[in-house]
């Protein structure tokens, strides 16, 4: 069903590393060349702490630690030696309903890798308001924690595995969204896309699809009308609702009672423009109204 998909599996797992500090232990992978991205949960306040990859001893060293109940997220590099030519997972934020998903990381019950898969089942805010992606179909052991959660329909990792649902059943997980993590460290995104350029380890199993997906994220330039436009032609005034609910919930929170359609599109486009999330929105419309996304899909950038 998924082309070349085996094959991204294991690269997948060769991004990944265990974690070790003297009380707790978990997952990581490399996010870019020397840099490794975990939950802070995992790490807690250790300084330093023992990284396995493929079964060699590296010592790592917390360089950022986001303690706030908001972000739990940690990003580690090496205070000695680092391990050479390892490869970096690719990221996209893209989830759509029921998108199969893939988790690789060194748990209690199997310290020397285990796979897990998914299902998403949608987002929500969590108590601190904080965006997750609910995950469904799944049995997440302690360990897993700060492991990749890979999107098998995009190829490319779009979250963190942040805690289980119930460590005892497939109840399944929750994830953080890849975009947290970059929206606190753009510079190492851009590290990420460097290292790509340069390394095809990944980037050669993607189909033109995905190309095209990764092209659009990169473009900041869009033709605001035109997509305005085909929002309009696409989504009813009740769907409007419901994405930006779900979605767009800072956008919902400005809604009020009898405003109009055109009126909320405006607001959800002004916001999508400042916060460039013109992606999302965009396909949100290629899996709602796939006819409509084909029909404007060559307008949506303006051009250079």
């Amino acid at each position: 069903m998924y082309e070349n998909i085996d094959q991204l599996i294991e690269i997948l797992k060769e991004c990944t590393v265990r974690l070790k500090t003297t009380n707790e232990s978990g997952t990581g992978f490399f996010i870019a060349p020397g840099t490794i991205l975990t939950c802070a949960h995992v790490v807690k306040e250790a300084e330093t702490l023992n990284v396995f990859w493929k079964d060699i001893l590296y010592k790592g060293k917390v360089q950022s630690h986001l303690k706030s109940p908001l972000l739990d997220l940690a990003t580690i590099g090496f205070v000695d030696s680092s391990p050479q030519n390892h490869p970096c997972v690719y990221t996209d934020k893209e989830t759509t309903l029921s998108d199969d998903l893939y988790s690789y990381g060194y748990t209690d019950e199997y310290p020397n890798g285990d796979s897990v898969t998914f299902q998403f089942e949608g987002s929500y805010r969590d108590e601190f308001y904080q965006n997750l992606l609910k995950l469904k179909a799944g049995h997440v052991r302690p360990g897993l924690s700060g492991a990749p959660l890979l999107n098998l329909k995009t190829k490319a990792v779009c979250g963190i595995i942040k805690r289980t649902r119930d460590r005892s059943s497939d109840l399944g997980a929750r994830a953080i969204p890849i975009e947290t993590f970059f929206s606190q460290w753009s510079d190492i995104l851009t590290k990420q896309k460097d290292f790509h350029r340069n390394d095809s380890r990944w980037t050669s199993l993607l189909t033109r699809e995905n190309q095209l997906q990764d092209e659009l994220n990169s473009s900041n330039n869009f033709n605001s009308s035109i997509i305005r436009k085909m929002v309009s032609e696409s989504l009813t005034d009740r769907e409007l609702n419901d994405l930006c609910f779900d979605e767009f919930p800072r956008v919902y929170d400005q809604f009020s009672e009898g405003m109009a359609k055109a009126a909320k599109i405006q607001i959800l486009i002004e916001f999508c423009s400042r916060q460039r999330d013109f992606p999302k929105l965009i396909n949100f419309i290629k899996v709602a109204n796939p006819n409509n996304f084909a029909r404007y899909r060559n307008s949506l950038k303006n051009l250079d």
